[in-house]
């Protein structure tokens, strides 16, 4: 066959054959050169979302002394007032499978602070104190006696707490409020939780109460000066967390705390 009739033939071949859809192109935002480096950048320079702190509660002891374990998504651990008989934190914290890194105590209390040595021989954690309380911190032993309770010492080499103090923990940061009163040395501890603002507040405020003043160094007006100053100005949400009993919030007891209603009280 001549060769322009060979062409002709292949040309109409190929016209007449059915034609396959041609695949579409995917369309994408800002399809251009220009519009995807910007999305690149965009996607590269997003901050890491905060992940909130989780808070295990454990009552310890005899007087059921709520110890705190503020765990982070990632790292070490935060514990706050390991109390008397402290086996069953220790048992959670193993199970949790990360270091202590650090006690921080609400107070001076034996209550509060039994555990401590026994943590410190696990974690050889640092131990955080407000210093006005240190006098209490170092008498564990004799009045542990004073109420019949054989205690071991309170590890020494303490670091000092003191108003406004912040601690990283995880993506979260921790700040200390100086609230004097159940104690000369009393804070609480303000954070984010996984469930919004948290207070850990000792043996400063309860549900539908507040701390004894008739300890040593305990001063009734100095304590609702504190509440008043550093709790009830907090948002109503915010939960506080006790050092004995259930959780409340600042709202419930603006509403209804026993402390509002009274101008005296026992001292130390």
């Amino acid at each position: 066959m001549h060769a322009d009739a060979v062409s002709y033939v292949c040309r109409r071949l190929h016209a007449d054959a059915p034609r396959k859809a041609r695949p579409r192109r995917a369309v994408f935002p800002e399809a251009s050169q220009e519009g995807w480096f910007c999305t690149h950048q965009r996607m590269m320079l997003s901050p890491k979302p905060v992940v909130p702190l989780v808070i295990h509660s454990l009552p310890l002891g005899p007087f059921e002394t709520n110890a705190w374990v503020l765990l982070p998504a990632r790292g070490s651990v935060t514990v706050v007032d390991p109390g008397m008989e402290p086996q069953a934190l220790l048992d959670l914290l193993q199970e949790l499978g990360r270091p202590v890194e650090r006690i921080l105590l609400t107070h001076g209390h034996l209550d509060h602070v039994a555990g401590c040595a026994a943590l410190r021989r696990h974690w050889d954690c640092s131990i955080h104190l407000h210093p006005e309380d240190l006098f209490l911190y170092r008498s564990l032993v004799e009045h542990g006696a004073w109420y019949g309770f054989q205690l071991e010492a309170a590890p020494e080499n303490t670091q000092p707490l003191a108003h406004g103090l912040r601690f990283a923990v995880g993506d979260e940061e921790l700040e200390v409020l100086a609230t004097p009163g159940h104690s000369p040395g009393s804070v609480c501890l303000r954070m984010e939780s996984e469930t919004g603002p948290a207070l850990v507040c000792g043996d400063t405020l309860f549900a539908g109460a507040f701390g004894r003043t008739d300890l040593p160094g305990g001063s009734f007006r100095t304590l609702k000066a504190s509440v008043l100053r550093e709790i009830f100005t907090l948002s109503g949400a915010t939960r506080l967390l006790p050092g004995h009993g259930p959780s409340t919030t600042v709202e419930v007891e603006r509403r209804g705390n026993p402390l509002l209603m009274l101008d005296e009280g026992d001292e130390g």
